[in-house]
């Protein structure tokens, strides 16, 4: 049994030493500030986090390589833009490495879809909840966080679940014929209508689709 207890001892020694001694790796983050982006556009990158030095930016297409930049030269402030090739329905990767003369570490990486149709590369997501229990602020905050997350995931095409009055008349209209602002869809739940606008207003801002959700082979009584 003491052999036993030396060995584990001596063990746990080790690995306590071998993490210990384990270099910290640099953590960064790239976002974009589109989903998808049109042939020809533009695509604006932030970098956050704190970059080691000597560090290079790398667009890929594949395993070609685009271009490669030192860091320093392009990044302001975090931010930084690349034109890639006007090609249509094409994927490409940025990657944030520093090198020596054993090898390279990559910081980070993102992708850039440019696709002029969403269809052709379809990333799919939903939103179901358009009501703000009183607080319309932290329901604007929300709805920026949400579609924030959605478009890192390059998100493409969003879907409104359950956001109408009824099926067969999505939103309700008031005597003046103007839009209600608050109403219950099918489960009974309040829709704000600001918050609807607000979504779409977004997702659009983000290069993605808002797409218009209605039940098939359903009906109200006296549809």
């Amino acid at each position: 049994m003491p052999k036993m207890i030396s060995s584990l001892s001596l063990s746990a020694a080790l690995l306590f030493s071998a993490e210990a001694q384990e270099p910290t790796l640099p953590r960064m983050e790239l976002s974009t500030d589109k989903a998808c982006y049109l042939p020809g556009e533009m695509v604006h990158l932030t970098a956050s986090g704190t970059p080691p030095s000597a560090l290079f930016i790398r667009y890929r297409h594949g395993a070609q390589i685009l271009a490669e930049v030192p860091y320093a030269e392009v990044v302001k402030a975090g931010r930084w833009s690349w034109r890639p090739p006007r090609r249509d329905f094409q994927g490409y990767l940025v990657e944030v490495y520093t090198r020596s003369a054993e090898c390279e570490l990559v910081v980070a990486t993102i992708a850039v879809d440019v696709s002029s149709d969403w269809r052709r590369f379809p990333r799919y997501g939903f939103v179901a909840d358009f009501d703000d229990g009183g607080d319309p602020a932290a329901k604007r905050t929300r709805i920026a966080e949400e579609m924030a997350f959605l478009n890192r995931c390059h998100i493409n095409g969003v879907q409104f679940q359950d956001w109408q009055w009824k099926h067969h008349y999505p939103a309700p209209l008031d005597a003046k014929g103007q839009l209600m602002p608050a109403y219950r869809d099918v489960s009974n739940r309040w829709v704000k209508a600001e918050h609807v606008r607000h979504y779409i207003e977004l997702q659009h801002r983000y290069g993605m689709k808002s797409i218009f959700y209605n039940l098939c082979f359903g009906s109200w009584k006296g549809a």
